[in-house]
C-alpha cells in the first residue's frame, strides 16, 4: 500500500510488487480459470476488488490476501470495477454492457 504495486491478469494471478526494487512481494491465485480483467484498491488501501472471465467480482482484504466477499451476477466476462470514493458502492461491468452497482461489502 503506498509502496507496493497489483498487478494481475491471464495468469489467474494477482501480484503483490514492490515499488522500489520490483521485487515480488507476494503471489495469489486470483482466479480458478480465465483472465483477471478489472482491478481497483479502496482508497484507504485497505482491499481491493477484481473481476474478470469467471465473471465473479471478489473483494478482497490487502494485507490477509484472501477474498472476503463474492458477488455473482454478471452473464458475460468482467471488464470494469471501481471502487466509489466514499468505499459504500462498487460498480461493475461486463461484456455484455450490464452495469451491476453493489452495496459495500456485497
Amino acid at each position: 500500500r503506498g509502496d507496493h504495486i497489483l498487478t494481475s491478469g491471464s495468469d489467474h494471478k494477482i501480484g503483490y510488487w514492490d515499488v522500489q526494487d520490483g521485487a515480488a512481494l507476494r503471489e495469489l491465485q486470483g482466479a480458478k480459470n480465465g483472465a483477471i480483467n478489472a482491478m481497483d484498491i479502496s482508497r484507504d488501501g485497505s482491499f481491493y476488488i477484481t473481476g474478470g472471465e469467471d465473471r465473479l467480482l471478489k473483494l478482497w482484504s490487502y494485507n490477509e490476501g484472501n477474498v472476503t466477499n463474492i458477488g455473482v451476477g454478471h452473464s458475460d466476462v468482467i471488464t470494469k470495477a471501481r471502487v466509489c470514493p466514499n468505499e459504500s458502492i462498487v460498480a461493475s461491468v461486463s461484456a455484455d454492457g450490464a452495469v451491476h452497482l453493489w452495496n459495500f461489502p456485497y
